[in-house]
């Protein structure tokens, strides 16, 4: 399933990149998720759906993006990336997901994801209500 999300924000990217550096704060804005313990440029996340989801994801940033890749989990494969630039008016964030699962998601399941998951999860990530814009 790929998924992807872009919208603009009102946050300077700095404070885009902070909050994303700071894995302890990431079950704050990642909704759905129990924990997520943070060491070098690896994060365990463990989720809430279904139960007790587990994915051990190295991240790493380069130069205006957030790589991350899983390591090992609940999931055949993950992979993506979080592209953050700076605007006028803040930062601009694109968020891209391509992660295989040992059965089919229905089309109305990404669609959950581009319209309501990530811009959730960007809202929460920033501490405001946002414009959603959704890429092809």
């Amino acid at each position: 399933m790929k998924v992807q999300h872009a919208e603009a924000l009102s946050v300077p990217e700095t404070e885009v990149w902070s909050r994303l550096s700071d894995f302890s704060s990431w079950p704050n804005w990642l909704s759905g998720l129990r924990s997520a313990a943070g060491r070098n440029n690896e994060v365990e996340l463990l989720f809430r759906f279904p139960p007790n989801l587990r994915l051990l994801i190295q991240v790493e940033r380069v130069e205006e993006s957030l790589h991350y890749e899983l390591m090992e989990g609940d999931v055949s494969a993950l992979q993506g990336r979080i592209d953050i630039t700076s605007d006028t008016n803040g930062a601009l964030l694109s968020w891209h997901l391509d992660v295989m699962v040992p059965t089919s998601i229905p089309f109305p399941l990404r669609i959950e994801f581009e319209e309501v998951v990530f811009p959730d999860w960007v809202r929460r990530l920033v501490g405001r209500e946002s414009s959603v814009g959704t890429v092809a």
